[in-house]
């Protein structure tokens, strides 16, 4: 199942269809008379950076202690909330670029002028409609037929009464040439009426550039500028105010680049703090955008179109998941639409496989090159302009290594080069709200990487966690690759995190243990407290990923900062009730809307087929531990791993059929596994970057 599809128009946002590179998204509603596609880039942000930090935060630490030593709990929460709210209190945060409207008409009302009810209606009584996405081309299409009140050849057809006349729409966004293109075709000559302008709630300016292109500039947040340019084969195009028309063409082609002063370096560097005019920038930006689409303008629309195709495949086809389906559900979900397919039940196996398929679409889409920022657990799209949520990275849901999972690492390094921002900002946190060591960060982050609490909820804005949570992942990264060089390079993160929670950890139970105080929850009456499992479990974490890194980069057990990360270890409150953490996992269930979490879901999915932990120099392969309903038969190929291997794996009634593991010629593995299967464990070894798993498994279990 590689095809969405809808018999209707999205009716709003959330029905829109999203299509992206990594840098750009858009969503597209397929709406006939009157199309709307709200676009995205991902460094469109609502401010530059400001230094929050409250430093009046460290001068009151000492008796916010005291407070709750006393059980003065209410007191507490109010000199928390004075002294360790950001100055402001809210962080940067993502947002629309705005939307492109593109109204069609027909040669019937091409006299009309302004805005028109019956302009956008003009193409309702449509016939044959169909709006869908290709998943293994990165293709949504949107076709449908109308007949015209007269012949758009009138010209050539005098005495006829219409024609029916057939029209087509493409919309992707190619990693290389990195535009949205829009290429719109009718099976009749001169067919082709349509008025395309850019709208947003807040811009700054708008204005053309010559007769087929327009611009719209924001200078609010971090400034940017959307520009447009078509290119048609007959018919004529001109602008009219800030409107671009063409009409009685053959065929156009839209391309449409959004560009923010974020991809100015001494802009970002200086994290837009700089003396040019934001107005100087939006233009700077406009500039960069024009020269962009004048690049791929260049090329032909067939080359951008193969080129796309081959370049998106290469990340699509590197993991594939198959689900059994008997004859009849086969038929069944040919000819049904997506819309049916889902009022038909979740766990039907092609639903199923559609989803898993989509949510790595959504995934390649969003992390990507020429993408330079992480996605969000629902990827690049966000409707700002619709929404009153707040969209900003969350450190303590932690940013999705799913790229490790299904094989896009190379896309996390724009993770740890924000998590360098958060660093160097938490380093500035550290020392002036808690008057310690290394690096502090909280629940949220943002393009700047901004370390202060955001917001003023209690039981979630002032968790001062963020740092373990943007460190764990280069151990986990590093369990993945093998990629000492990376480990090395990205150590810090892990040391100077340690040595914050080593330095503001405070002594208890006469010093033997150690306590984070304040705490935050939101499962207590109060939401100030001390340290709760919950915490010892994160930064035990942090501990046992530093301890790891160390080992893996052989810094001797004596090293200074290593006694003190297990001693850290040792002595966290707590610490001797941790045990065993490795709850069974539980079964996927898909959630009611295509558009979600999906990149997390897809970690989440795939894990329940395999998953993989890094254990004393073993990786324990974890096999159909907790397979999603409707997934009772098929197979995974070209998983990835920790170890650095790959497996493909089958099974039937949820008993394993088959399971491979293999390595990649000439580079680094993990010779040592343990397979985990029906709740035991069997020791095995990786003997020439191959093995069969079920010779490791005793036959009578393999063939239960």
């Amino acid at each position: 199942m590689n095809k969405i599809w809808y018999k209707k128009a999205a009716e709003n946002w959330n029905e829109a269809i999203p299509v992206g590179n990594g840098r750009l998204g858009a969503m597209v509603y397929g709406r006939t008379g009157h199309e709307i596609i709200q676009l995205n880039e991902e460094s469109v942000w609502s401010r530059t950076y400001t230094d929050r930090n409250n430093e009046s935060a460290a001068v009151s630490l000492k008796e916010i202690r005291e407070m709750l030593n006393l059980g003065r709990v209410q007191e507490a929460q109010e000199l928390v909330f004075e002294t360790f709210t950001g100055l402001p209190q809210t962080q940067a945060s993502y947002e629309s670029a705005g939307e492109l409207h593109l109204d069609f008409y027909d040669g019937e009302h091409s006299g009309l002028t302004g805005p028109s009810s019956e302009r956008k209606n003009v193409f309702d009584n449509c016939s044959v409609y169909r709006r869908e996405l290709d998943l293994e081309t990165a293709i949504q299409t949107t076709s449908f037929t109308t007949k015209s009140p007269r012949p758009s050849t009138a010209d050539f057809s005098a005495g006829q009464d219409g024609a029916t006349i057939s029209y087509s729409r493409e919309v992707f966004i190619p990693a290389e040439a990195d535009v949205l293109i829009v290429r719109i075709t009718a099976t009749t000559p001169k067919s082709i009426y349509l008025r395309a302008r850019f709208e947003r709630d807040v811009c700054s300016k708008k204005y053309s550039l010559a007769e087929d292109t327009i611009v719209m500039q924001n200078t609010a947040g971090i400034p940017f500028a959307a520009v447009l340019m078509a290119s048609s084969s007959g018919g004529t195009t001109t602008v009219r105010g800030d409107n671009l028309v063409i009409e009685s063409a053959d065929e156009v082609t839209l391309y449409v680049d959004v560009q923010t002063a974020y991809r100015n370096s001494h802009y970002q560097k200086k994290g837009g703090n700089i003396y040019r005019t934001p107005s100087a920038m939006a233009s700077w930006c406009a500039d960069r955008a024009l020269k962009n689409i004048c690049f791929a303008s260049g090329a032909s629309y067939e080359s951008l179109r193969s080129q796309h195709i081959a370049e998106y495949s290469e990340w699509y086809k590197d993991i594939y998941l198959s689900l059994s389906k008997d004859e009849s559900e086969e038929k069944e979900a040919e000819r049904n639409s997506t819309e049916e397919l889902i009022a038909g039940g979740s766990e039907k196996a092609s639903l199923c496989e559609l989803y898993w398929n989509f949510c790595r679409y959504a995934m390649i889409s969003s992390v990507r090159a020429p993408g330079t920022l992480p996605a969000f657990s629902s990827g690049l799209w966000f409707d700002s302009q619709n929404s009153y949520e707040k969209k900003r990275y969350s450190l303590e849901e932690k940013i999705p290594l799913v790229t490790d999972v299904c094989g896009l690492g190379t896309a996390d390094k724009v993770i740890f080069d924000l998590c360098k921002k958060i660093y160097l900002n938490g380093k500035k946190t550290a020392s002036k709200m808690y008057s310690s060591e290394g690096y502090a960060a909280h629940s949220q982050t943002d393009i700047w990487g901004d370390t202060v609490p955001c917001g003023s909820i209690l039981g979630d804005a002032y968790k001062n966690l963020g740092a373990a949570f943007a460190a764990i992942p280069v151990q986990e990264h590093f369990e993945y690759t093998l990629d000492t060089k990376f480990l090395k390079k990205n150590w810090y993160l892990l040391k100077e995190a340690c040595n914050f929670f080593a330095d503001y950890l405070i002594p208890v139970d006469e010093g033997k243990k150690l306590t984070l105080l304040p705490s935050f929850t939101d499962e207590k009456d109060f939401f100030v407290c001390e340290q709760t499992l919950s915490d010892t479990k994160t930064i035990a974490a942090l501990a046992n990923a530093a301890l790891k890194a160390a080992e893996a980069l052989k810094i001797p057990e004596n090293n200074s900062n290593v006694v003190k990360f297990r001693s850290l270890l040792d002595r966290l409150k707590f610490a001797d009730t941790l045990g065993d953490d490795s709850a069974p996992k539980a079964a996927f269930e898909k959630p009611a809307a295509l558009l979600g979490n999906n990149i997390s879901d897809l970690s989440q999915m795939t894990a329940g087929i395999i998953d993989s932990t890094f254990c004393e120099g073993r990786v324990l392969i974890d096999l159909l531990s907790a397979v999603p309903k409707g997934w009772n038969s098929g197979s995974l190929k070209g998983a990835h791993l920790k170890g650095n291997m790959r497996a493909d794996i089958s099974w039937k009634n949820g008993v394993i059929e088959t399971a491979r593991l293999y390595t990649k010629n000439g580079t680094e593995f993990i010779k040592d596994i343990t397979v985990c299967y029906c709740g035991k464990k069997y020791n095995s070894q990786l003997m020439d970057g191959a093995l069969d798993i079920l010779n490791v498994l005793p036959s009578t279990l393999a063939a239960v």
